[in-house]
């Protein structure tokens, strides 16, 4: 009895011993635990809230602002320059006609005479003001290289990005004696490239200056022959590539025919490179064609190596970087090798900001009444306010959905077409003259057009499915309000889709006028349902046919003349 007493006693005194750290210690484990616990339940939550819509940036902000919380020492940390841009408005007001003179001043007459006649311009806007002079001044310091400054550009589509490097280029090589490769000139995509070589085709054609463009579709052999002039020599066969020089002075192509060209045609050289614009820079980042980035980097940097050894000065390859949203991804900003860069801006503490000519509306209607509510829309926009309409939708196969129920609708009220990559290049590039000519009055587009496509006189923009990403409606919208113009963008949401579109455009989206609520005449909806329904029925059936007919010329191996042959067969059989 003595002895168990002593035991108990001895478990008391031990408890008692417990010291008073140890005692704190196993608590606060206890309670951390515990708070960790409801923390990733939250967090969990959280995440099942919103995963279908964060994208890859918002995810490295999130998991900065936690480790912040949780370990002040390990954040990840914009780079300097980044966090010492220059600010750019966004008011695409033009500047004063007084401050454009001060740009101008140092400008070629023929560069201002091109702007003047072909282009309309005699003022600047905001972009261009600021980015144009320190562009030029820092090419009069690129002579040597501890003085030069790559130059980062981001602002919204639309507000005049391209003339910001194209004049700054054509002024650096007015004076050019020989024909060599100065420019190279990268974008994403084949409309883009075409659009660019436009603008400077217009410069060039006042002056000595050559430009062409290299896109997929036409031959490396053809490319060569552009590019490439074949000196006459009685050297012999193994000496010919040193027998050859450049044809042109500026280049603009797409990442991947670049390295077509660097990899199959031993002539063609970067040697004498002085500018490299990389355009759409955040679409081209994600773009991992032969590692275009590192490879081009290495060849600019063994080129710099070769040329110095006979010059007294390096003469460095300046970049400019020009994008409508800039990744905050250190890794991926590192990539681009940039040498003691400028950045300029065109946001606030938000990612995103809009023109504050464009008005943003949306319109809560039932899913199954959304065709019916955007041809009650385009009906009003085409025919009584006369204005052209992008309409933009999810996928292809709804563009070529949506589009044949609106022409089935419209019954050649007004002009409908369809833009998507299911139609063939050339065919595209009719269907753009004809809307920029405004012979066609809708475009259904899937998000093909939805990045840098510069067509005048766009006053509205619908997307028919709400974007689950605030870069897609950033690119869409984009369309419309361009160079200070007056554009406005509807929305088609359901009850249920509401609430989550309102909130991206609320916490991403800078803007001077609040989005509102568009209301469609219910009279005018009941009117078309009956309408609506007969032309459903038909759709059913064109798209039974198409099917039909897809499998009838499945011998067809050209994939183009096949669906030109089934659109031509459709078309005949619906609509006549």
């Amino acid at each position: 009895m003595s002895s168990k007493k002593n035991r108990k006693h001895k478990k008391r005194k031990d408890l008692e011993n417990l010291s008073e750290e140890k005692f704190d210690k196993k608590f606060k484990e206890k309670k951390n635990k515990k708070n960790e616990n409801k923390n990733e339940n939250e967090q969990n939550q959280e995440e099942l809230d919103q995963n279908y819509t964060e994208n890859i940036f918002e995810k490295i902000n999130k998991e900065t602002s936690q480790n912040e919380n949780t370990n002040k020492n390990q954040t990840i940390r914009l780079p300097l320059w980044i966090r010492k841009g220059k600010s750019i408005t966004t008011n695409l007001q033009e500047i004063d006609e007084t401050k454009s003179k001060e740009v101008f001043f140092g400008v070629s007459p023929i560069i201002q005479e091109t702007l003047r006649e072909d282009f309309g311009i005699t003022t600047l806007f905001p972009t261009q003001y600021e980015v144009i002079p320190s562009i030029m001044e820092t090419i009069k310091n690129s002579h040597f290289l501890l003085s030069s400054n790559d130059i980062c550009v981001q602002a919204p589509t639309g507000s005049g990005k391209t003339l910001a490097y194209v004049i700054p280029i054509i002024q650096s090589l007015l004076n050019r004696v020989i024909v060599r490769l100065r420019a190279v000139v990268l974008l994403p995509t084949r409309q883009l490239v075409l659009q660019v070589r436009n603008v400077f085709e217009k410069f060039c054609s006042r002056c000595s200056l050559k430009v062409v463009s290299s896109v997929g579709e036409s031959s490396l052999t053809q490319s060569a022959r552009m590019l490439i002039q074949n000196n006459e020599s009685n050297n012999e066969k193994e000496n010919q590539f040193a027998n050859t020089s450049s044809k042109v002075d500026i280049l603009i192509c797409t990442p991947g025919r670049l390295m077509e060209l660097l990899q199959n045609i031993p002539e063609f050289s970067l040697e004498d490179l002085r500018f490299l614009v990389i355009d759409e820079a955040d679409r081209l980042l994600t773009q991992s064609y032969s590692d275009w980035l590192y490879r081009i980097n290495t060849i600019i940097k063994s080129s710099q190596k070769t040329t110095s050894k006979t010059r007294t000065d390096l003469i460095s390859v300046k970049k400019m970087i020009f994008t409508a949203t800039l990744t905050k991804n250190p890794e991926k900003m590192s990539s681009l090798l940039l040498h003691n860069p400028l950045y300029f801006f065109a946001s606030s503490n938000l990612r995103f900001k809009i023109p504050s000519s464009l008005q943003q509306y949306y319109i809560i209607c039932q899913e199954e009444q959304k065709p019916l509510y955007l041809y009650a829309l385009l009906e009003r926009l085409s025919i009584q306010n006369k204005e052209q309409t992008l309409c933009f939708t999810g996928s292809v196969e709804a563009t070529h959905r949506l589009f044949y129920l609106v022409k089935l609708m419209s019954k050649e009220k007004f002009k409908v077409q369809e833009y998507s990559s299911s139609l063939n290049s050339k065919k595209r590039e009719e269907i753009l003259k004809k809307f920029h000519r405004g012979e066609i009055n809708v475009l259904v587009s899937s998000d093909i057009m939805a990045r840098g496509m510069d067509i005048v006189g766009i006053q509205n923009v619908i997307n028919y499915n709400a974007p689950t990403f605030v870069q897609n409606y950033i690119h869409r919208i984009g369309r419309t309000a361009r160079a200070g113009r007056i554009g406005k963008t509807y929305t088609l949401v359901t009850q249920d889709t509401k609430s989550y579109f309102l909130r991206m455009i609320k916490r991403k989206i800078v803007h001077e006028s609040p989005i509102l609520k568009e209301n469609i005449n219910q009279n005018v909806i009941s009117e078309l349902e009956v309408d609506y329904e007969n032309n459903l029925k038909k759709l059913k059936i064109m798209i039974d046919q198409e099917n039909i007919a897809t499998s009838n010329f499945s011998c067809v191996n050209n994939q183009d003349i096949l669906k030109e042959t089934i659109r031509k067969q459709l078309t005949k059989t619906i609509f006549n």
